[in-house]
């Protein structure tokens, strides 16, 4: 398996969360649920969701299945304990 590195350096586009989870090693991974326990409903978190929404859970052959799963109920938990916080796609402005 290939491994990525992710130095939190430049862009954190959705198709880098998707290699990182894909291809990332722990230490990737780690860093990379860091970004959302900080702000969990900031930039990073926003393009999970919209990555998670394309993810088919249905097939127990997807690659990342486990880690998209992971990450999107760390962020769904996060976001309970900062209930006034503006989550992105609940409409609110």
């Amino acid at each position: 398996m290939n491994s990525v590195r992710f130095d939190g350096g430049g862009p954190l586009t959705p198709a880098r969360i998707d290699e990182i989870l894909h291809q990332g090693s722990r230490e990737d991974f780690v860093s990379l649920l860091a970004l959302f326990m900080a702000d969990p409903n900031g930039e990073a978190a926003e393009k999970l969701d919209q990555l998670f929404r394309g993810v088919n859970l249905e097939d127990p052959e997807s690659e990342a299945r486990e880690q998209y799963l992971a990450a999107h109920h760390l962020l769904a938990a996060l976001r309970q304990y900062a209930p006034d916080a503006p989550r992105p796609g609940r409409g609110e402005d």
